[in-house]
Parts: structure tokens; sequence; C-alpha cells
């Protein structure tokens, strides 16, 4: 059933933006993002390239002020954000070890919220839980 969706939405306008969200390439040189902040996640180096992912993202929203096509890409960005965050774990992740890296996370969020003074495209989280992460991604299937 995910296969099927992820075809899906494969075949869908938006998913150029899912392919630029999740580009490998330019990053910012000055980034705020530090290995050493990624100590919690278990895959350190997989939490640090997302810092890194998340925070271009981000800029590029900035960017592009504000329009219809920037508020269009905000959600876009706030769903890729559950799920890039979601990848992180494995199905049997404690809920502990959830919560410390999305507090990492959530931390990046507002200190990105801060620097480009965009206040209005934030992802958030209230249970900090696999189960959250999964819902707000049946989110996206719904927008």
């Amino acid at each position: 059933m995910e296969a099927e969706k992820d075809e899906i939405l494969q075949k869908l306008p938006s998913n150029e933006l899912y392919e630029e969200f999740n580009s490998e390439n330019n990053y910012i040189s000055n980034s705020i993002c530090k290995e050493a902040d990624y100590i919690k996640c278990v895959d350190q180096g997989a939490c640090f390239k997302l810092c890194k992912k998340v925070e271009r993202n981000f800029k590029s929203l900035y960017e592009m002020g504000s329009s219809k096509k920037n508020y269009d890409r905000c959600s876009h960005f706030k769903y890729w954000v559950y799920k890039a965050i979601k990848n992180l774990f494995k199905p049997n992740s404690e809920d502990g070890y959830v919560k410390n890296v999305t507090d990492i996370f959530i931390n990046l969020r507002s200190t990105l919220s801060e620097t480009y003074r965009i206040h209005n495209c934030n992802y958030f989280f209230i249970e900090k839980s696999l189960n959250e992460l999964n819902e707000k991604i049946k989110q996206k299937y719904l927008y």
C-alpha cells in the first residue's frame, strides 16, 4: 500500500519539490549545523545531513518571500520534514529516543525562524512520538 502511494505521488507536480528538498547539493557554506549537536542520534551523520537540508530549504523559503507559491512550498516543506525525521528511526524506536531527536530538530526550527524571520512555516510536535510522525505524514496525503 505504501509503495502504491509513493508511486502515485512521484507522478504529481509537487514531486519535483520533494526531490529538491532531498537534494544533496547546495548546502549553506557557513551552516549553523554542527555534527556535535547530533550526538544523541544513533546515525549522527544522517541527522547532521538532515539538519543541513532543513537549513538550506528553510533559507530558500525566506528567499522566495511571501506569495501563494511560497505558501504551497511551505506546506510541502513541513510534510517533507516530518517524513525525513521519521526516516531517522526504526519502527521499534523508543519514545524517549524519538523525543530527544525531535527536540533537536525543534531547536533547529527555532534558530532558523529567528535567523530568517519566518514564523509562519514551522513544523511542530506535541507528543514527539513515532505515532505523531506517522499521523502527520498521513495528513500529507489529504493535503
